[in-house]
């Protein structure tokens, strides 16, 4: 079973928008504004804020939050052609290893 790719623009873009809004409810939340204001560390009388941190783990932090959608849509592609296959299997009566086989099989041509 393979998704179509209009069907995983869509997925694709669920995500994104899934991500979107994920981040902007965090920044909202109110205790992390309390956490962000106190001191992680002081150094010489000096307080050391998450503010401060920000210029030097910017690019990481980017990094894994791309790798996370990464994750996140691997994950749902695989969880999509799950359900996708159980249904036709069930739709069919035939068991899910037996369609896996017929479609591999359809797409393999015999050696000359």
């Amino acid at each position: 079973m393979k998704i179509s790719p209009k069907f995983s623009r869509l997925i694709n873009l669920f995500f994104a928008l899934f991500l979107l809004g994920s981040a902007a409810s965090l920044a909202q939340s109110p205790g992390k504004d309390k956490q962000k204001n106190e001191p992680l560390a002081i150094v010489g009388g000096q307080p050391i804020s998450e503010d401060d941190l920000l210029p030097f783990v910017q690019a990481q932090m980017f990094q894994l939050h791309l790798q996370e959608y990464d994750v996140k849509s691997k994950a749902l592609e695989n969880l999509v052609n799950q359900k996708l296959l159980e249904s036709e299997s069930q739709k069919t009566g035939t068991p899910t290893g037996k369609l896996l086989e017929q479609e591999a099989d359809s797409k393999v041509t015999e050696p000359a």
